[in-house]
């Protein structure tokens, strides 16, 4: 009995980790932005299926406030297989289109296309790197520093109007990049992953 109980438990158990399924609240993590998560087993649609779940719940929140979302940023985390695939949406709701577009474009649309291509690219654009770190196994982070300054807003408190002044917000854009080379130049760091920190 024992014997053919074990490989049923087993059994059970990948396919809980196969299709684990569901959708997180919305978080608030900025004054300007949110973040939603949904997770779904290999055998329930993986990252792609997550991905659309949360950029559906980020939809329907700014839907609700009378706004437009703007996808600014995906992380995926999990192992095909083993756990369930996750996927975190990180979004903006923007007044109208143009809006929305104009913060679209400061998300992973704007930085996915660089994976595969070398940081001398990155940078004939963007500019040189503020700092860059040295991560050990021909890796290193290169990051790049940007500020931006808010519009002053009036927004209606209750029966009340509220005046929120404007401030600065920065971002962090780190790209992780390896190179086989023994004295690497710019060319010849390769951009494998990418990540932003603060209000991006």
């Amino acid at each position: 009995m024992r014997s053919s109980i074990q490989p049923l438990l087993g059994m059970s158990v990948c396919f809980v980790l196969l299709s684990a399924c569901g959708t997180t609240d919305v978080v608030q993590t900025s004054p300007t932005t949110y973040s939603v998560s949904a997770q779904y087993g290999s055998v329930n649609g993986s990252w792609d299926r997550a991905r659309d779940e949360a950029a559906a719940k980020a939809t329907q929140f700014c839907e609700a406030k009378g706004q437009q979302v703007a996808l600014l940023d995906e992380q995926r985390s999990g192992i095909v297989g083993w756990t369930s695939q996750k996927s975190t949406i990180a979004f903006a709701c923007a007044q109208n289109t143009k809006d929305a577009q104009q913060l679209a474009a400061r998300g992973d649309f704007a930085l996915n296309p660089w994976i595969g291509r070398s940081i001398a690219d990155f940078v004939v654009q963007h500019g040189p790197p503020a700092t860059s770190i040295d991560l050990g196994g021909n890796k290193r982070a290169f990051q790049w520093q940007a500020t931006r300054q808010t519009p002053a807003a009036v927004i209606p408190l209750g029966s009340s109007l509220v005046a929120v002044p404007s401030r600065q917000e920065s971002c962090m854009v780190s790209l992780v990049a390896s190179s086989s080379k023994a004295a690497p130049t710019l060319s010849d760091w390769i951009i494998e992953s990418w990540r932003r920190n603060g209000a991006c």
